[in-house]
């Protein structure tokens, strides 16, 4: 699963283990180093595929779930400016009104991690 790590993200289906281990690598890559993006695809070669990034920054998360077509941000996105993240050393900046608390972006990974489909554990806002 380090590979998630290393290539700043992955299809969901070349996950090697469960969506809880999963969110123990992110916290562990959180710990380390604070601000990190990465997407998780179903189809990484389909660009209308859903898609799901997620950026943890200690006590906070951002979301941005691609659904093909819009993109939607948690319902109750809390900075008021862009959130600074990065992506395999890129600057991947999150749009304002993406960061919710860290736990419940985690949940939101657990949950897309088992369906593919947009998480129904938060209310989210299309943008």
């Amino acid at each position: 699963m380090e590979e998630l790590l290393e290539d700043g993200g992955t299809q969901v289906s070349d996950l090697e283990g469960t969506p809880e281990e999963v969110v123990e690598v992110l916290r562990r890559a959180d710990h380390e180093r604070t601000q990190q993006m990465w997407p998780f695809y179903t189809d990484i070669d389909n660009t209308t595929a859903p898609t799901l990034k997620v950026g943890l920054n200690g006590e906070r998360g951002a979301l941005i779930y691609w659904d093909g077509k819009t993109a939607h941000l948690p319902a109750d996105g809390s900075n008021p400016e862009p959130a600074d993240y990065w992506w395999a050393d890129h600057h991947a900046p999150f749009p304002r009104f993406s960061e919710i608390p860290a736990e419940d972006a985690l949940q939101v990974i657990r949950e897309f991690l088992r369906t593919g489909q947009r998480p129904a554990c938060i209310e989210w806002a299309a943008r």
